[in-house]
């Protein structure tokens, strides 16, 4: 606390410089609050930091890396209030799900990863899964501001066009989308009733439009966090809505399970590996189920 101050509130990286140059005496510091720590990011600072007591905090306590679980950098997990407790509490929207049997063999992952933008573009940019997209919209969610989760970028714009060809009123957005351009297409969501806004990797945190009444999976992925954040982004309460609708269209259902079930984290905390392995042997063609 070299200039007095009882908190500081850092990025990871700019918290390693600030060390690096000797602004902040680390042995003074004696609680660390890790937020999103599933990422492990702030493993590597954890060490500088000798006389802290530290809690990591995340809605999904699974490691999004395989080498390094999330039991390793922390003795004990604490469970908070599961989502469908939430849900009761009145504080999250109930879910309606619809899942479309996909065959997904054509997917290949990465060494220990997700499925590869390559092949997901392959699949999700054909004719026949543009199509079985425009028809599970229109059967579920038509008229409903929509969020649509893609894998890649070539896949968004294929969707975009494809909606509005239709006739619908659509925009894509990826990380690549120039900030002034963002901020203008998410005003118009906002603001637009029947507003469909397809994107890449860009609306799974920090983005929180309560107004979003379903979230259409149009991918799959072997990360659970990645599952949740995606749906979450549909399940914000307002006193008119108090349900939303999910799509899956890449049987992450099957693979994960329902998103409001109930999750032993427990278990999944002290034995990583093999629920690593539950999930990752389930990607190809799955069961499918209908409401």
């Amino acid at each position: 606390r070299k200039n007095g101050n009882q908190c500081y509130v850092a990025m990871v990286e700019t918290l390693a410089n600030r060390i690096e140059d000797g602004h902040l005496d680390t042995d003074e510091i004696g609680l660390v609050i890790i937020d999103e720590a599933h990422h492990n990011s702030f493993n590597k600072l954890l060490n500088k930091f000798q006389n802290a007591s530290t809690i990591g905090v995340t809605a999904t306590p699974f490691s999004s890396d395989f080498e390094m679980p999330m039991n390793k950098s922390y003795d004990e997990l604490i469970v908070g209030e599961s989502i469908s407790s939430l849900i009761e509490q009145g504080f999250l929207a109930r879910p309606n799900s619809w899942r479309y049997d996909v065959e997904l063999n054509t997917l290949r992952k990465e060494s220990r990863g997700d499925f590869t933008i390559a092949t997901s573009d392959e699949l999700y940019s054909s004719p026949a899964m543009l199509q079985l997209l425009l028809e599970a919209y229109e059967s579920h969610s038509k008229n409903k501001k929509t969020l649509i989760f893609n894998n890649g970028i070539f896949t968004s714009k294929n969707v975009c066009s494809k909606f509005k060809d239709a006739g619908y009123d659509i925009k894509h957005l990826d990380n690549s989308t120039a900030p002034a351009e963002r901020e203008e297409i998410l005003a118009w969501f906002k603001k637009t009733k029947n507003a469909i806004l397809t994107s890449v990797s860009i609306l799974t945190t920090g983005f929180d439009e309560p107004t979003v009444q379903t979230v259409i999976l149009n991918r799959a992925t072997t990360s659970l966090t990645l599952y949740h954040q995606m749906i979450g982004r549909g399940s914000r309460r307002l006193p008119k809505k108090k349900t939303f609708t999910i799509i899956d269209l890449g049987n992450n259902t099957e693979r994960f399970g329902e998103w409001n079930a109930t999750i032993d984290w427990q278990r999944i905390f002290e034995n990583p590996e093999a629920y690593y392995d539950q999930i990752s042997g389930n990607s190809g063609h799955e069961v499918h189920h209908m409401p």
